[in-house]
């Protein structure tokens, strides 16, 4: 992978040499999953027809996540709803966050702050769309979330590590695809983060045997467009926690961190709620909103609510044949089957 977290962000001449050997291996890896998904009951499409570097997305998918005919050592499931927790701070999100977390099939990691921290950022990294640029955003945000200040351990404890060779893959996939699908919009190199997040909370749930996941980064609402198009309106959800603003403010007075006056802890509070109220005023039907004075006062029924919102928990690990979301669209919108 590229340069280590706090080296310089451009490669040197020097890495000439190291750049051509990366791009020949690279190459055969990319030829290896043409191979593995030649046969794939996904892509009985025309191959003549099919762009290469679609065909080539689409394999690389399905290599990371094969078609599973019978129960394998992971319960994850690719097509099942995704949530965003969001709403300000000091609102219950971490208890909220660790009861969610007991869930047999949700996993609830201590949030991990990507998009927060990277898109003011992302332009110090170059052009995306070259690859050793990407393989450096993808090694930094890995590192920053391994470093992660309340560390993410899998279900034997041990500290979750990513494969940056596959969270590049599944990224530049990933956007090829959406590129594909959604002609008609501006898939930019936002995107690519957007991926890269995704895959590094996909890899911990899989770590830890869950079949989806929540995140708590609770101005994510912020990307509410973006995630839609990323997600689509059959995997997208969010859980809206709200509670009485005087009380956020008394509990962010007693916190060592963050903003410690009144006026600028009801500032950021007024613009987190703008940002979600925009989610629930354009996607009413994809948000479950919950009071926090109400998990305190009705704990038992208010985590009903959550739990009907969310779906039936699946318990174990059932047949999951996993049909690649992207892959079907692309079939039935450019008729890609065979003649």
């Amino acid at each position: 992978m590229g340069a280590k977290f706090g080296e310089p962000l451009i490669p040197t001449g020097s890495n000439a040499r190291a750049s051509l050997k990366r791009m020949k291996e690279n190459g055969d890896r990319r030829n290896t999953y043409l191979h593995e998904a030649r046969h794939s009951a996904y892509l009985k499409y025309d191959h003549e027809r099919m762009d290469p570097k679609l065909r080539l997305s689409i394999s690389t998918l399905l290599h990371y996540y094969p078609e599973k005919e019978e129960p394998d050592d992971s319960g994850f499931d690719p097509a099942t709803p995704i949530f965003m927790m969001v709403g300000s701070q000091r609102s219950g999100s971490n208890w909220l966050r660790t009861m969610l977390s007991e869930r047999e099939d949700l996993a609830g990691p201590h949030p991990p702050h990507i998009l927060r921290d990277f898109f003011p950022i992302l332009d110090k990294f170059g052009d995306l769309e070259k690859e050793e640029n990407l393989e450096i955003l993808v090694d930094h945000v890995c590192t920053f979330v391994e470093s992660n200040q309340v560390q993410w351990l899998d279900k034997h404890g041990r500290p979750v590590k990513f494969d940056r060779q596959r969270v590049l893959d599944v990224a530049i996939s990933t956007v090829n695809i959406m590129r594909t699908v959604h002609k008609d919009e501006d898939i930019n190199q936002k995107y690519y983060l957007i991926a890269i997040f995704d895959e590094i909370m996909n890899i911990n749930a899989i770590a830890l045997d869950k079949r989806t996941w929540i995140c708590k980064s609770m101005g994510n609402s912020k990307y509410h467009d973006m995630f839609l198009l990323f997600y689509g309106e059959e995997r997208l959800r969010y859980i809206y926690l709200v509670r009485d603003p005087r009380d956020v403010s008394m509990s962010f007075m007693k916190t060592p961190v963050g903003d410690c006056h009144y006026y600028s802890i009801i500032k950021k509070w007024t613009n987190l709620q703008g940002h979600a109220l925009h989610v629930l005023s354009v996607s009413e039907d994809l948000v479950h909103q919950v009071r926090y004075e109400n998990l305190l006062q009705s704990n038992e029924k208010t985590m009903k609510g959550i739990n009907d919102f969310m779906g039936k928990r699946k318990f174990g690990k059932g047949k999951c044949a996993y049909v690649l979301y992207f892959a079907l669209l692309i079939r039935e919108r450019y008729d890609l089957r065979p003649q």
